[in-house]
């Protein structure tokens, strides 16, 4: 595809802009038609409009030569004739929360315009800019992620208790001294605690503090299947005896046999269903876990 020598086609100021650990970026710029452009629209009288814009993500490779990018790009495309483009309100975003490709990448903005109804690509702009994505954000932070093992997807039932908990290994409710688990209720606010017994930890499930949520799972939004360790981001600085349990999220919870290699004593957990039993300080509880 080549660029038209003469177009009424104007770009203003790309802009890519990344989130602090560089796992998404932000296209921001604009493109207009210039309507007044009588070289590139002689012998009409009819204002060119867009028709088509695409983008294209390349990496420049050690050679300086382009390849392809292993990063997702995503943006809307356009619904209909139009006389003004915002990249930013097209969505446009470049994302890779699994960190896996850093170096220098080249983006790609072809656009197409006319004005006359049975030619869509009268008019075509080319632009590009670059940008740099440094080695040290493809390396994830120590721990937090572990070997790639498939997971099986379980339900439970227990409730809220001081003397009894939940075990992964039973996939059962028991009393606290056999539990990885436990889940406490507030009496005045009714707020859950999901704790860490007999040495395991908790930890909220962390997804890089990316600006995305098609990968913020909760019990009514589960990975796909199957699942694996390297769906549950986590922190392990973050690890704790006890955090707020509530519908929105998953936690981690580390045991004190953990394998950083074979996922022993590695779950994921995420609270589906509450009930509270009238006229006493317990709750029903329904969970979705995750195990090897």
């Amino acid at each position: 595809m080549k660029a038209t020598e003469v177009s009424p086609i104007r770009i203003q100021s790309i802009s890519i802009t990344p989130n602090a650990d560089k796992t998404t970026f932000i296209i921001s710029g604009s493109a207009t038609l210039d309507a007044h452009d009588t070289t590139a629209i002689s012998g009409s009288d009819s204002d060119p409009f867009f028709t088509k814009v695409d983008f294209l993500l390349a990496h420049v490779n050690e050679h300086g030569q382009n390849e392809n990018a292993s990063l997702q790009l995503q943006y809307a495309p356009l619904t209909g004739p139009t006389v003004a483009i915002s990249f930013e309100e097209q969505g446009t975003k470049i994302i890779d929360s699994a960190k896996t490709q850093c170096g220098t990448f080249k983006l790609f903005i072809i656009l197409k315009a006319s004005n006359d109804i049975a030619i869509e690509d009268k008019f075509i702009t080319i632009d590009s800019v670059e940008f740099v994505r440094d080695p040290a954000y493809c390396q994830a932070e120590p721990g937090s992620t572990i070997a790639q093992v498939e997971l099986k997807k379980f339900t439970g039932q227990m409730q809220t208790s001081t003397t009894r908990g939940y075990s992964f290994k039973n996939d059962a409710e028991v009393p606290v001294e056999q539990a990885q688990i436990q889940v406490s209720k507030d009496e005045l606010t009714g707020q859950l605690t999901l704790h860490g017994v007999n040495g395991y930890k908790v930890a909220k499930y962390s997804n890089g503090q990316n600006h995305e949520y098609d990968d913020d799972w909760t019990a009514t939004n589960l990975p796909p299947a199957p699942a694996h360790t390297t769906d549950f981001k986590y922190s392990p600085t973050k690890l704790a005896d006890a955090t707020d349990f509530e519908k929105e999220a998953f936690w981690v919870v580390i045991g004190p046999r953990f394998n950083q290699e074979t996922a022993n004593d590695f779950y994921a957990v995420a609270l589906k269903e509450s009930e509270f039993i009238e006229g006493t300080n317990v709750a029903q509880l329904e969970i979705v876990y995750y195990k090897k």
